[in-house]
C-alpha cells in the first residue's frame, strides 16, 4: 500500500456560539489542511498521482472560496447582519426592515450591504454545505474531504486510488482527522463494464457447453 499526501494553508475567521466560552466570539486562525490518498500499487510512472494535477484544483477552490473568508454557521445571528441572503425569517429580530408592499421582502442592515460591497467571502456551513451546521475544526475537515473526492477524480483516471484521510489544523495544538471507513473505491464506469463483460462471458461459455453436451446426448441416442 502507498500513501500521498498534500497541504494547503490558508487564513479564515469563524464563530462558534453554539459552544460558548471564547470560540462564540469572532476570531480567526491560520488553517492547515493535509489530504491524504492511497492505492496498493505505483502506476507506471512509478507514483500515485501527479502531485500538481491533485493540488491544484485543491488550492484553487481553497483560495477562492475560504481563504480570508469568514466561516459561520448556518443557525449564527450574525447571519442576517451580513448576508443579503440571510433567512428572512429571522431579519426582524436582527435589524432587517420590511420592505413596504412585498411581504417577505427585507432591506437588510448597512452592514450586511457594505460586507457585499467589499466582496467579503462568507461560507455558511448548513447552506454552502448543507451536511454540516458548524464551522468546526471537524466540520472543515468533513467538507475538504467532501471536496477532495472530485479533486481526485479530476487529478487522476485510476479506479484503485481513493481518498484515506483529511486532517485539518486550527492551531498548532488543535485538529480534526477524516478518516475514510470504506477504503475500496466502489468500480468506475469502465470497471463495472469490463466485470459485466466478464460475467457475461462466462455465461455464454457455460450455456455453449451445456449445450453441446445436450447436442452430444441427442446425437448418441439417435437410431443410425
Amino acid at each position: 500500500m502507498f500513501t500521498q499526501t498534500i497541504n494547503h494553508t490558508w487564513h479564515a475567521a469563524h464563530s462558534l456560539p453554539h459552544l460558548g466560552g471564547k470560540c462564540s466570539s469572532l476570531h480567526g486562525h491560520t488553517w492547515r489542511v493535509s489530504i491524504t490518498i492511497a492505492a496498493p500499487s505505483l502506476s507506471a510512472d512509478g507514483i500515485l498521482v501527479d502531485f500538481a494535477a491533485l493540488k491544484k484544483p485543491m488550492t484553487t477552490w481553497i483560495d477562492n472560496n475560504l481563504d480570508h473568508a469568514l466561516m459561520l454557521g448556518a443557525g449564527d445571528n450574525l447571519i442576517p447582519l451580513l448576508d443579503l441572503d440571510g433567512a428572512p425569517s429571522t431579519a426582524p429580530l436582527l435589524g432587517g426592515k420590511e420592505v413596504d408592499g412585498a411581504p417577505g421582502a427585507y432591506a437588510f442592515t448597512p452592514l450586511a450591504a457594505a460586507f457585499a460591497e467589499r466582496g467579503q467571502r462568507l461560507f455558511v456551513f448548513g447552506r454552502d454545505f448543507p451536511d454540516v451546521a458548524w464551522p468546526t475544526v471537524e466540520g472543515v475537515a468533513q467538507l475538504l474531504a467532501h471536496k477532495a473526492h472530485g479533486w481526485l477524480t479530476e487529478a487522476s483516471s485510476r479506479a484503485d486510488v481513493y481518498v484515506a484521510s483529511v486532517t485539518v489544523h486550527e492551531t498548532d495544538r488543535s485538529s480534526a482527522t477524516w478518516h475514510n471507513t470504506d477504503p475500496h473505491p466502489a468500480p468506475g464506469y469502465a470497471d463495472m463494464a469490463l466485470l459485466l463483460a466478464n460475467q457475461t462471458e462466462r455465461v455464454i461459455t457455460a450455456v455453449d457447453a451445456h449445450l453441446d453436451q445436450e447436442y452430444a446426448a441427442l446425437i448418441g441416442s439417435t437410431p443410425k
